[in-house]
């Protein structure tokens, strides 16, 4: 990248139209050539000139940018005369540079420097730039320690936040808790009470059914007693002696054909009665679970039946 002012004149002593006095060189700007330059293909190596440390410290030149990518100037409109067309076409197109001209680069650069005077290190006030520094630094030092105090702050201010949060989120778990322990005692409580209110009621009833079968008892035996009353009246006779039938102690008969055999003595079965009595005495006898001797013989059953005749 260029600084001086300078023209380049592409159209030097040597070209053909130099030596002929026509047409014309025309004087060709910076612009002109930085164009050119960026159109030219870069194939060579290209090195860029480093100032020393002594001139990097006081100046910083820019460095050269690489040549961009321009695109070409769009064509002629049609519009441009023939006469301007063909003079365009007759003039030759300028030679291009094969390369950066450093010299005049360095000269420019060279120009800047020395415009540039470095100013002289013993000159410098050190106690007024030790004194300004130490003054920025404790200003700074202030500034970083009043914010990790405002930091501090905020972060013990959080904490207690996050305490209280948590305080308040203990109480109000202890209060669920206690609430829901209340409503599983009265749950409980409840249902105990309905437990022993089932209970009550259930003893209740059992007492009132106790109670209907004593009077249903009580009364069906003082309807026996009404009806042995009854009998007993029915056979005195009018000395007084009662002489009540023989009865059945299986089955209340009053008459039967003979009496038989019961497991009370003799004659206290019916026929019928004393019958099945013995079928039962000798299923008995043949159980091998059975003693024989507890049980009586069939011929002295047979026998008993026989005295039982009337």
């Amino acid at each position: 990248m260029y600084h001086s002012g300078y023209e380049y004149h592409p159209y030097a002593a040597d070209h053909p139209y130099a030596a002929a006095g026509s047409p014309p060189a025309p004087a060709y700007g910076y612009s002109f050539q930085h164009q050119q330059q960026q159109q030219q293909p870069q194939h060579t190596h290209t090195t860029y000139w480093q100032p020393t440390p002594e001139e990097r410290r006081y100046t910083s030149p820019p460095e050269p940018s690489p040549p961009t990518y321009r695109q070409p100037s769009p064509e002629p409109s049609p519009d441009v005369s023939p006469t301007a067309s063909r003079r365009q076409h007759e003039l030759p197109p300028p030679s291009l540079p094969s390369s950066i001209d450093f010299s005049k680069l360095v000269e420019s650069y060279k120009y800047i420097l020395d415009s540039v005077k470095p100013q002289d290190l013993s000159s410098l006030p050190i106690d007024k730039l030790w004194e300004t520094a130490s003054y920025s630094a404790r200003l700074l030092g202030s500034e970083i320690e009043r914010d990790k105090e405002n930091i501090r702050q905020r972060e013990r201010a959080e904490a207690a936040e996050r305490a209280q949060l948590e305080r308040e989120r203990a109480e109000e778990r202890e209060r669920e808790r206690r609430l829901h322990e209340e409503r599983e005692q009265r749950r409980r409580e409840a249902a105990e009470a309905e437990a022993v209110a089932a209970a009550e009621a259930e003893r209740e009833a059992e007492r009132q059914r106790a109670m209907s079968m004593a009077k249903v008892a009580k009364d069906q035996l003082q309807e026996a007693e009404a009806i042995a009353a009854a009998i007993v009246a029915a056979h005195t006779d009018e000395n007084g002696i009662t002489k009540l039938p023989q009865v059945c102690l299986g089955c209340d008969a009053t008459s039967t054909p003979e009496w038989r055999r019961g497991p009370m003595g003799p004659r206290t079965l019916c026929n019928a009665c004393g019958l099945v009595y013995a079928k039962l005495m000798k299923k008995r006898t043949k159980s091998p679970k059975v003693n024989s001797k507890d049980q009586p013989s069939d011929d002295s059953s047979v026998c008993d039946e026989e005295d039982e005749h009337p």
